[in-house]
């Protein structure tokens, strides 16, 4: 077993088919450093995480650079202000700092796009034949690896139909489960230790079955945990049969709903500058801390370059589940644009205030982030072979957004957020089509950026509906 980097050495014992191994758990396992995970989303950068790690992972290898790297001076107590004055562009990273010295960052400059040597890196290809019992384990809120998780686990039931193979999805950060106390994380309360609660529910039960021959624990082929209702819900597969595939359409007067807009002529639009961009966290950070994925998004909701759509009040409870797909009709004026989609779970006016870990949190209002991702919009159609936009014509942009199982409750509201920046999360994109890792700081242009919502351009969120009588509670 082992957890991020760890977690694909355990996917990698899982390949090896030695015959004294007979389980094997990964655990938020780094699987597709393009697609999803760590360095890139979509193909757009996760700059601060990125300069991060490699200086530290330079440093701390036998590698032949190991100590040569000059001292960074790079300790920074506000991070937005720091990659926005310092590491504007990608390219002033080595500029400033690591001198060619980083042979990792380097080699993520030499392959801007899903060329051959991203996909020959790719673990999920060669997950045939696999023999020991899996126990695929991710976080719903891992900032680093929820992708390598969920597509690990389908890698492995989709090619191997034999295989002992169980996902569990929890409320947890990047290796929360394996931590002591996991009752909470933010301002959000799951009720219970749930990182205990797996550990001696699920996980010592499954090793001791496989190595010590103990009774076979209950376990379903897939539990996931729900935070809007605080429970866990097992199935039978998953994605479950049970979902109803569902639109969320954008509408007119900011609102989204299942109805498909009627209007003809209907668009929000908004000014995207890259000297302005859309901090990914209100207030100011050191660091990105151990996740971004369940903050409060109220601060986003009064930015002009931030479109916030909701539902009406919901009268019943609604469960979202499965892998959400976004469908944006957009334009831009520029040649390039980034999109980041937010799925915001908004209390009611009356949502009264609460302690947790000591903070009184106001609940009235309160938008708390489910489920988030960007979409590096020159890749819309091909990874592998990015396009320019023909500057104000509207495009339709797909995209996935992670797995959700989530229930907003009766009263509150479904919220979506369409931004073009998610800094310093993410890196600039200078909104003109060229090799980004290239790009000068007079490259970056402000851009006028339209999302469609209407009867031929109908932008929409596919998440399918668990319906509440087909729900199965795992005790």
């Amino acid at each position: 077993m082992g957890i991020s980097y760890p977690g694909f050495f355990a996917t990698n014992a899982a390949l090896a088919n030695h015959p004294a191994i007979k389980a094997v758990s990964p655990q938020a396992p780094v699987t597709n450093w393009f697609l999803g995970d760590d360095t890139h989303h979509n193909g757009a950068l996760f700059i601060m995480d990125e300069f991060d790690f490699d200086y530290w992972f330079a440093n701390s290898t036998n590698g032949p650079n190991k100590n040569k790297l000059p001292n960074l001076n790079a300790e920074y107590t506000d991070n937005y202000r720091f990659f926005l004055d310092s590491i504007k562009t990608v390219a002033q990273v080595n500029e400033k700092y690591y001198h060619h010295l980083v042979p990792f960052w380097d080699t993520i400059l030499m392959h801007p796009n899903y060329d051959e040597w991203w996909q020959a890196r790719d673990i999920t290809r060669f997950m045939h034949n696999v023999k020991p019992a899996t126990l695929v384990t991710g976080g719903f809120y891992d900032a680093e690896d929820q992708w390598g998780a969920m597509n690990t686990y389908e890698s492995i039931e989709h090619k191997n139909k034999q295989n002992q193979n169980t996902l569990v999805m929890g409320p947890w950060n990047h290796g929360g489960w394996a931590s002591r106390n996991m009752n909470h994380l933010g301002d959000i309360s799951f009720g219970f230790n749930t990182s205990k609660w797996f550990q001696e529910k699920i996980q010592f039960p499954f090793f001791m079955h496989y190595l010590k021959n103990t009774a076979m624990p209950a376990l379903p082929e897939a539990l996931l945990y729900d935070v809007g209702l605080n429970r866990w819900n097992s199935f039978e597969e998953w994605p479950s049969k049970k979902i109803i595939p569902a639109k969320l359409y954008f509408n007119e007067n900011k609102k989204i709903s299942f109805d498909p807009p009627a209007l003809k002529n209907n668009f929000d639009e908004y000014i995207s500058d890259p000297t302005n961009p859309v901090p990914y966290q209100s207030g100011v950070h050191a660091d990105r801390g151990i996740t971004y994925m369940i903050d409060n998004q109220q601060f986003a909701s009064e930015r002009k370059d931030v479109l916030t759509f909701e539902t009406n009040t919901l009268d019943s409870n609604i469960t979202l589940a499965d892998a959400v797909k976004a469908n944006l009709y957009v334009s831009t004026s520029g040649t390039d644009a980034d999109f980041i989609i937010k799925i915001i779970d908004e209390y009611p006016d009356t949502a009264s205030d609460f302690i947790i870990n000591g903070k009184t949190v106001k609940a009235a209002g309160y938008q708390a982030l489910v489920r988030a991702e960007i979409m590096r919009g020159k890749y819309r159609n091909s990874f592998e072979k990015p396009e320019p936009f023909v500057p104000n014509k509207p495009t339709l942009v797909k995209f996935h957004v992670p797995d959700v199982l989530y229930t907003f409750k009766k009263g509150h509201k479904i919220m979506i957020q369409v931004q073009s920046s998610w800094f310093p999360l993410t890196d600039l994109n200078p909104q003109v089509f060229e090799d980004i890792y290239k790009a000068k700081s007079d490259d970056f242009k402000k851009a006028t950026i339209r999302l469609y919502h209407q009867k031929d351009l109908p932008s929409s969120i596919e998440a399918g509906i668990l319906p509440e009588a087909q729900q199965q509670v795992y005790q």
